[in-house]
């Protein structure tokens, strides 16, 4: 071993350089959660029925299949409220 190696500027050097290394560390971590949530977000749908499609039949998809209107338009709004 090296008298230099021993020295406490050396050992804070160390420090420092472990801290540097760390922080590195820790930044790569960041921008790989990062990217991972980029990620689900692209494939995520804003329709919270979306994982249940083949099983849910929506108020709009079953007009449809009755071949009445839509629950959103008019006509079929006005006609609910006067029951």
């Amino acid at each position: 071993m090296t008298a230099a190696i021993d020295t406490p500027m050396a050992a804070a050097d160390w420090a420092l350089e472990n801290r540097r290394y760390l922080l590195g560390e820790l930044e790569a971590v960041r921008l790989r959660l990062h990217a991972q949530v980029l990620r689900q977000r692209a494939g995520r749908s804003d329709d919270p029925l979306a994982t249940y499609r083949h099983v849910v039949v929506t108020d709009a998809e079953a007009g449809r299949l009755l071949g009445g209107p839509e629950p959103e338009s008019e006509p079929y709004a006005r006609s609910r409220s006067e029951l």
